[in-house]
């Protein structure tokens, strides 16, 4: 159990998943960022969150609208999306914090979660492409 917490404590899984912001996503809103490319709006980006640690738990990637290009690193290790903390997550905690970044279409979260039933922390990075 300890050795775990202290996995997860030490090195926090840091996700990089590019997910398009679509219908899929509740109520998304494009903006342009300064180079006039789509991007998601704040709340286009506060959707993304939820749906992605719901999709975590559920051990399903398909339940994101991602890119082709998609990428995931867990620990600062490439792994296919899917892998890593989608085997090993069982439920979402309480705690949750987010910064969204409207302009460069990005949001990170730090969230408590539950990984093999015991507490951990996650710090997320999502880019939302529209």
């Amino acid at each position: 159990m300890r050795r775990n917490m202290l996995l997860v404590s030490a090195a926090l899984a840091i996700v990089t998943a590019i997910l398009a912001c679509s219908p899929y996503f509740a109520r998304p809103a494009l903006a342009k960022n300064d180079d006039g490319a789509a991007t998601c709006d704040r709340t286009c980006l506060e959707g993304l969150p939820d749906k992605y640690l719901l999709a975590v738990v559920a051990h399903d990637p398909s339940q994101l609208a991602v890119t082709d290009d998609v990428r995931f690193t867990e620990n600062g290790v490439a792994l296919k999306l899917g892998d890593g903390l989608w085997r090993t997550a069982s439920g979402i905690d309480t705690y949750k914090h987010t910064f969204e970044d409207p302009t460069s279409g990005q949001i990170g979260v730090i969230a408590t979660i539950k990984e093999n039933g015991l507490g951990d922390i996650l710090d997320v990075r999502i880019k939302a492409r529209g």
